[in-house]
């Protein structure tokens, strides 16, 4: 059996269903005749780097790992900004490039680059495959170890025999919870914040279940159910006067942070009380939050203990409640604007939506107004805050569970970047709507623009419509400049690919977040 036929079944044996990427005449195109053989689906994607992120998004939901494969030297070059939105976002996938052997002269210059070099900065390892070394498996759970993110895997046309390599150790803090427990023991009223760790570690039903404040990163939403009267919403440490978060911490006497990392929050700061965090990589990933303990829990007995240690306290309800009403009436109150759209969105299917988010202004207002209830229901990039991401998350998101409506919420600045992998969306016949937030600007930026007196040239859009562009890509198209066009469209929907094109007002577009982050 040849070494990529071996490589295939490793994948396949993985559990991995769908690959995504762009082949080449040799190896890549080997490797994929085979996985299709043995049932896994290969998606053939516009750009490499879409193929990384479709990878990694499927890495996200199914809390294991992706592939992508592409082709060699330019190859790999185009796949190196997925891998990167990967890294940035804690999504763990191998991406598989064709490559020379490691001893090939320098006179086979034909696409060659340093692969090991291009990926340096951004992948957890880089090997070539070889059945005399690291298996698949092991390279999928580096990937999935912590911190998740890209594994860079070289294929080559014979078995260069080279040896395997360790998986990366990912709890390298000390099991030792005395302090965190005597801390709780003290504590009347703790606090809870908690990272994308809590969604790997499959936190959800004790999140739910508890009766104290529970803030989490814009990449956990939906580990708590926000629906839940303790649910707090989204901490960001830059929340302003109508955001939770300073007011229900200053009442707090203990912060108990899981997976608080400083790539997942705006601003690090220290709390005003005292502080202690659960996180398998330790004080590495903790920056300068100055927690007092900082340990990890591995036992199941542990755990349970842990949880028990919150029973009977509840506090912080109203205050939340409070929270929610000024944070809804004041994005409501500009107008027809994102808030109205995610609202009658939400409403129309009655929360049986996945919300796939890229970045922006409404981002903001999504990760503030729209109640997840699972984190498999709310995909956005909350560490890597990275511009076009949305659209193949979506596709991915769509293809990995076509029973579930997926909307994408995308900007003027993101919609571009990769519209071409929509054809992947007609192509499957995924039941998809492309929501357009358009006010013909750089909303994010266009603030600082104005209060310096700077030019809004380089921020305004000079065609910002793509109606015609997605109807000739085979999207339904529809615009909507109010709450009853979009609620007239929703209901004529019929589950094929839909464009909504939202318009706002540009001037109560770049003000509808203020006091709120």
């Amino acid at each position: 059996m040849s070494h990529l036929k071996v490589l295939a079944k490793q994948i396949a044996h993985y559990g991995v269903q769908h690959v995504f990427g762009i082949p080449g005449s040799g190896t890549s195109l080997t490797l994929i005749d085979h996985l299709q053989q043995l049932g896994v689906q290969f998606h053939l994607v516009h750009f490499e780097g879409c193929a990384a992120i479709m990878a990694g998004t499927m890495g996200r939901l199914s809390n294991s790992c992706g592939v992508s494969v592409g082709i060699k030297g330019p190859g790999l070059a185009n796949m190196l900004p997925g891998m990167a939105a990967c890294s940035l976002d804690s999504l763990p996938a191998v991406n598989i490039t064709e490559a020379y052997l490691p001893d090939s002269p320098v006179s086979l210059a034909h696409k060659r680059l340093d692969h090991l070099q291009l990926v340096s900065s951004i992948a957890k390892t880089s090997v070539y495959w070889s059945e005399t070394g690291s298996t698949f498996k092991t390279l999928a759970q580096t990937a999935e170890a912590e911190c998740p993110g890209p594994v860079h895997l070289d294929i080559t046309g014979t078995d260069p025999c080279c040896h395997g390599e360790d998986i990366l150790e990912d709890e390298i803090a000390p099991d030792s919870c005395g302090d965190v427990f005597r801390a709780l023991e003290k504590s009347r009223r703790p606090l809870l914040i908690v990272g994308s760790l809590s969604l790997r570690k499959r936190l959800n039903d004790q999140l739910n279940a508890v009766d104290i404040p529970v803030f989490t990163t814009a990449s956990a939403k939906g580990v708590v159910d926000e629906t839940l009267s303790h649910a707090a919403g989204v901490y960001t440490g830059v929340g302003l006067e109508f955001a939770a978060e300073d007011r229900l911490i200053e009442e707090a006497d203990l912060i108990v942070a899981i997976g608080l990392r400083y790539n997942e929050v705006l601003s690090v700061k220290q709390f005003p009380c005292d502080s202690v965090l659960l996180d398998p990589l330790g004080d590495g990933a903790a920056g300068d939050f100055g927690f007092s303990h900082i340990s990890w829990i591995k036992e199941k007995k542990v755990w349970q203990e842990f949880w028990q240690r919150f029973e009977g306290l509840e506090w912080g309800k109203t205050k939340i409640a409070e929270s929610r009403k000024q944070v809804r009436r004041s994005l409501l109150d500009h107008g027809f604007m994102p808030a109205h759209v995610l609202v009658n969105v939400n409403k129309y299917f009655s929360g049986k939506a996945r919300l796939v988010v890229d970045t922006g202004l409404f981002c903001t207002v999504a990760e503030h107004i729209w109640p997840a209830t699972l984190p498999a229901l709310y995909i956005g990039s909350g560490q890597g805050r990275y511009m076009g991401i949305s659209l193949p998350q979506g596709i991915a998101a769509s293809i990995y569970d076509p029973t579930l409506p997926t909307i994408i919420f995308c900007g003027d600045g993101s919609v571009g970047m990769f519209i071409s992998e929509l054809k992947l969306a007609v192509r499957n016949k995924l039941p998809l709507i492309v929501i357009l937030c358009s006010d013909g600007k750089f909303g994010t930026l266009r603030g600082r623009a104005v209060r310096d007196g700077l030019s809004e040239d380089p921020l305004t859009i000079a065609s910002p419509s793509w109606m015609a562009v997605m109807e000739g890509l085979g999207f339904n198209s529809a615009c909507a400049d109010s709450e009853n066009a979009l609620c007239r469209v929703l209901q004529e929907w019929d589950h094929s690919p839909l464009f909504i094109e939202t318009l706002f007002d540009a001037d109560s577009y770049m003000t509808m977040t203020r006091k709120i982050r």
